[in-house]
């Protein structure tokens, strides 16, 4: 169990992912507090806004790539336009059902990517990324 409060973000277009992946997190961290959007603007929007107003960014994000409209792709791209000052601390991991070795390929391009982990979370991946 974790005593440390953590922020996450989850951007998946799938309801029953993030719910189930909420549900994980409180599990194995009762103390984090996660924000859960289903489309990639209303993330960007989300982080733009506390940008702005000075507002605590979740240190952790994580980002399904397989979406419409905009995918995790255009959020990666957005994201690494933002302030670095304000994004400096913030670890983001693609957060995918694809194991797609030009999946993997792509991600290492993007400086502010920790690494690609498949979906379903479990308890080690959830361990793995708060201790990473």
């Amino acid at each position: 169990m974790h005593e440390t409060p953590v922020n996450f973000l989850l951007i998946d277009d799938d309801d029953i992912n993030n719910f189930l992946s909420n549900e994980l997190i409180k599990l194995y961290h009762p103390n984090a507090a996660i924000v859960s959007t289903l489309y990639v603007q209303d993330a960007i929007n989300v982080l733009e806004e506390k940008i702005k107003n000075n507002i605590v960014l979740p240190q952790i994000i994580l980002v399904d790539i397989n979406m419409p409209i905009l995918n995790g792709w255009d959020f990666l791209e957005a994201f690494e336009k933002m302030d670095a000052n304000a994004i400096k601390n913030v670890r983001v991991y693609i957060y995918t059902s694809s194991i797609y070795y030009k999946d993997i390929e792509r991600a290492k391009k993007y400086k502010s990517v920790i690494k690609l982990i498949t979906k379903p979370l479990s308890q080690e991946m959830i361990d793995e990324i708060l201790f990473e």
